[in-house]
This record gives C-alpha cells, sequence and structure tokens, in this order.
C-alpha cells in the first residue's frame, strides 16, 4: 500500500534472508517468529534496514516453537543482555477474559452441574494455588479443569496455554525427558561460577569460553574425586554444539561446555585440557562422525589414553 506521503506498508514472506535489505523500514511487526527458519540471518536483515531514530521500531511476536534462537533471544532480553525488551502474556491474562467470556460461562456451568459449586479456594490443588497466586482467577481455573476433563492432557495444556515462559519453551520443545519435571528442577539449578570465582586454577586456554558462557563450572575439581565426562562433536559449523558434561564419583554435574563455533580440531584441545584439569577425567567422546579425529588427536598429539574403549565383532574376519 502506498501513501501520498511517500510513505508504504509491505505485507512480505519470512522465507526471504535477505528480506529488509535496500529498504528504510521505520516499524516492522515478525509475526511468529520462532517458526521461520532463518531467524538470526533475517532479523541481522532487518535490524539492518531499520531507521536509525527515535522513533523507528522493531516488534517480534510469536508463540514458543522450542528451544531455537527465538528462545535464545528471549532468554537474553529478559536478563538485560540484549537491547529488546520481553512481553510475556499467560494463557490467564487480562486481556483474555472478555474473548473467553462464552467460554468461561460455559466452563463454570459444567463445573456447578458437575460439583454442585462454585469452585472456592479451599479446593485447589497445589498446581491451580500456584496459578491463582500467580494472577488467574477462580473462574479461569474452572476452565482450565473444563479443558482437562475434556481429555487434554496436562502437557497438551501448557503447551497451548503456558503460564510462564520457561513453560511455554519447554512445552513445546521435542524432549525425551518428562519436561514437566525439568520445569519444576529449574529454579534450583545452581548458577555457574564466574572466571573470578573459579580463581588461578582455571587454565589460561578455557577462560575466555567461561567469559562468553560456553564453558559454566559449578563445582571446582577436588582432590581424590573421580570424575566422568561425556563429549558430543558437531562440526564447528554453527548448526550444533559440540558438548562436554562431567559428573563426579556421586552422580553431581560439575560442569557443561557447550559451544557451536569451535572447531573439531579445537574442540580436541578443549576436551584435553578440562579432562586434566577434572582429575584427569575418564572420558567418553561419541565415536560416530567428527568423533574419530577427535579420539584420534587425542590419543596420538595429547596422549589422553583415560578413555573409553569398546571392542566391535567383524564378522567377516571374525576377530574383535
Amino acid at each position: 500500500m502506498k501513501f501520498d506521503n511517500g510513505s508504504t506498508i509491505t505485507l512480505a514472506v519470512a522465507g526471504n534472508k535477505d528480506l529488509g535489505r535496500g529498504l528504510n523500514l521505520q516499524y516492522v511487526l515478525l509475526s511468529e517468529f520462532a517458526f521461520y527458519s532463518n531467524q538470526e540471518k533475517l532479523l541481522l536483515s532487518i535490524e539492518q534496514a531499520l531507521a536509525k531514530n527515535d522513533t523507528s521500531k522493531l516488534v517480534i511476536e510469536t508463540t514458543a516453537n522450542g528451544f531455537n534462537y527465538m528462545q535464545t533471544l528471549y532468554s537474553n532480553a529478559s536478563k538485560g543482555k540484549s537491547r529488546y525488551k520481553t512481553f510475556f502474556f499467560p494463557w490467564f491474562a487480562s486481556a483474555y477474559k472478555q474473548q473467553f467470556k462464552s467460554d468461561y460461562d460455559e466452563a463454570e456451568r459444567w463445573f456447578k452441574a458437575t460439583y454442585h459449586k462454585r469452585l472456592t479456594p479451599d479446593w485447589l490443588d497445589n498446581d491451580e494455588q500456584i496459578l491463582l497466586e500467580m494472577g488467574a482467577n477462580l473462574r479461569q481455573l474452572m476452565w482450565r479443569q473444563w479443558k482437562l476433563s475434556g481429555g487434554t492432557s496436562e502437557n497438551s495444556f501448557k503447551q497451548e496455554y503456558p503460564s510462564n515462559a520457561l513453560e511455554a519453551f519447554i512445552s513445546t520443545g521435542q524432549s525425551v525427558f518428562d519436561t514437566s519435571k525439568i520445569v519444576n528442577r529449574l529454579p534450583y539449578v545452581t548458577p555457574p561460577m564466574s572466571v573470578q570465582e573459579i580463581g588461578a586454577s582455571l587454565p589460561v586456554s578455557l577462560k575466555s569460553y567461561v567469559s562468553r558462557k560456553a564453558l559454566n563450572v559449578f563445582e571446582l575439581p577436588k582432590q581424590g574425586m573421580k570424575y566422568y565426562a561425556g563429549c558430543d562433536v558437531s562440526s564447528g559449523s554453527s548448526k550444533d554444539s559440540s558438548t562436554i558434561s562431567i559428573l563426579d564419583e556421586t552422580g553431581k554435574q560439575v560442569l557443561s561446555f557447550y559451544d557451536n563455533k569451535v572447531s573439531i580440531y579445537k574442540f580436541a584441545s578443549v576436551i584435553n585440557e578440562i579432562g586434566h584439569w577434572y582429575n584427569y577425567a575418564f572420558t567418553t567422546v561419541e565415536r560416530n562422525g567428527y568423533g574419530i579425529p577427535i579420539l584420534e588427536r587425542l590419543r596420538n598429539k595429547y596422549q589422553y589414553m583415560n578413555l573409553f574403549k569398546m571392542k566391535i565383532f567383524d564378522q567377516n574376519s571374525g576377530r574383535t
């Protein structure tokens, strides 16, 4: 749409990673951004095209779609580590009270017909009590029970109607773990130590990884403690992360590393440094694909031999 004053309103699909280049945009709305296939590149393109003045604005509006670039963007903004400002609207937000009024009325009639009374605070279970404290009212909690009574599972309800941002991202992701248990445990996760807290024991080559949050140290190595490391290897091309997780002999996680830009051969050096730091940790490296050159470098260049080994039976030769 073009106007007499020279301004325009443009609607475009999200598939073009160079969307916005060559334009001078005053207001941009990226709708359902979490479902874009090229989120990072497209956002960079749009940011470059946004007019540099006090009234220009970029708005990202979306429902959650698991742990992807959008989740990272939201997480950084919520921690004050981004120029973006976050807004989250739970299913019981006041804006929805009028929109779902007929649904709430029907749910209340169902509840009264089923239990012969209206829901009262003394009838609430633990989850409902938490939701009440977060701002949900009794009509909305009756509506929640009405939804669950129709066969909707707890996890499905959280996916469609999250009560907080973390619940939204976790419930929409694909995971082999029970996401409700993840949500319940996250508030108790120990924050990683800073470079200053770690002190002089930190190998110099690892300092930059701590500073940029790729290396998270939760507990320093203890003398006489046995440690076990598991390593997953990626190409280092920004599509997937190479990771290390270290557990002590009691099963407690003491360190995690994840970086999607570390090269294969550099990652071998990181494994060697971290492994030696944690009392020459017994280390298991995924040997498929990119893991093979990692293992060869650990053994031949760094002479790191405290590695998981397994024998494979060769059906052709009859040897292991």
